[in-house]
């Protein structure tokens, strides 16, 4: 483990985990962290593959943003998930204090072990593009393609989540006025606590935008329905 048990953390430091493994049969590698005697889900942890038979290490991470706690790790071998072909429980103790980190002291077999991961997860990508491709022009197209819809279905509900609730506030009057304010105020209040986060830690909202395009799609049905009801209502008391 890098760092050794006993171990103070602070925010966003990561626990990194080199597992030696010797396997006739392509198998998995699972670490599961606990606290208490409860699985810990709040955590960042790093992604797995599908290792090939034969002999070396694994590496694992697991890191926190806020404080936390790790008492217990149990690691399993498995070729899907249930077939558990050995595992092992290792009492730890680390804990993060969700403090600013001030940089990460990895053991040496820590950097050859990251930089074999990228290089693992590179060659995924690319065997996935070459079984894939096509004529028509493979993944690659493909993947251009949705992200231009992806980005023109986030730009309008961007657009619409913020122009709507302002264009209800300078058009209608009484109650209806005050509820397109709300998604509105929502809004202003929310922007002020992600300045006063990022102020305090840069790293704290890396998905800013994704932040606001979510925030777009969750006003949009809240202004369809009071728009909808308002007009009913309008109607109702023309017709009466």
């Amino acid at each position: 483990m890098s760092p050794s048990s006993p171990a103070g953390l602070h925010k966003n430091d990561r626990l990194y985990l080199r597992i030696h493994y010797q396997t006739n049969v392509q198998m998995w590698i699972r670490p599961v962290y606990s606290s208490g005697g409860a699985r810990i889900k709040k955590g960042l942890t790093s992604g797995q593959w599908l290792l090939d038979p034969g002999e070396g290490d694994a590496l694992a991470w697991v890191t926190f943003r806020e404080a936390a706690s790790i008492d217990s790790i149990h690691v399993s071998a498995s070729a899907s998930g249930r077939d558990g072909f050995a595992s092992q429980d290792v009492a730890v103790d680390f804990r993060w204090d969700a403090q600013p980190s001030s940089g990460e002291t990895q053991a040496p077999w820590v950097g050859p072990l990251l930089a074999a991961e990228r290089a693992h997860q590179q060659q995924e990508f690319a065997d996935m593009e070459r079984r894939l491709g096509s004529g028509s022009g493979g993944i690659g197209a493909v993947s251009i393609g949705l992200g231009l819809v992806m980005v023109v279905v986030a730009g309008v509900a961007l657009f619409a989540g913020f122009a709507w609730p302002v264009w209800g506030i300078v058009r209608w009057r009484g109650g209806w006025r005050i509820a397109a304010a709300v998604p509105a105020a929502a809004l202003g209040f929310w922007t002020i606590k992600d300045v006063f986060d990022i102020v305090s830690d840069r790293t704290s909202h890396n998905l800013l935008p994704f932040e606001f395009i979510i925030g777009g799609f969750l006003i949009l049905p809240y202004m369809l329905v009071v728009t909808i009801v308002r007009r009913v209502r309008l109607k109702g008391r023309t017709n009466g």
